[in-house]
């Protein structure tokens, strides 16, 4: 099994904005990371989901419930067919002091061979 580094990211309005501006400078991570998003709320109209920080039974829905970032872990080197993972943040997650820790611990159990490069978030 080979190990890829990853790179982390809670992506809020802020965020998402500054993501739009390197997508169209032709930055691929944050063009995935706009992808990735963009398949959640779509994914979110057919079907609700919880927010990945195991202990939230929030659902939200893109519609009356919106979310209020999303965790994205991208490949830190992206190429075709590449596994990403997004997920929504609720409004109560969103400003939990342990919200990093707590979606690492998540996305790991999800892809367990990932090494994580980078941790960011909003509030830098």
């Amino acid at each position: 099994m080979t190990t890829k580094a990853y790179e982390f990211f809670i992506v809020d309005p802020p965020t998402y904005l500054k993501a739009k501006i390197a997508a169209d400078k032709g930055f691929k991570d944050a063009q995935l990371t706009l992808i990735m998003i963009d398949r959640t709320l779509n994914a979110m109209r057919k079907s609700p989901m919880e927010c990945l920080c195991s202990d939230c039974t929030t659902l939200m829905d893109n519609k009356d419930h919106i979310p209020k970032a999303f965790a994205v872990c991208i490949p830190m080197f992206p190429e075709a067919g590449c596994e990403a993972v997004s997920c929504a943040v609720c409004d109560v997650c969103v400003d939990r002091p342990d919200l990093h820790e707590r979606m690492i611990d998540a996305l790991r159990k999800l892809c367990p061979s990932a090494t994580l490069v980078q941790a960011t978030g909003p509030k830098q």
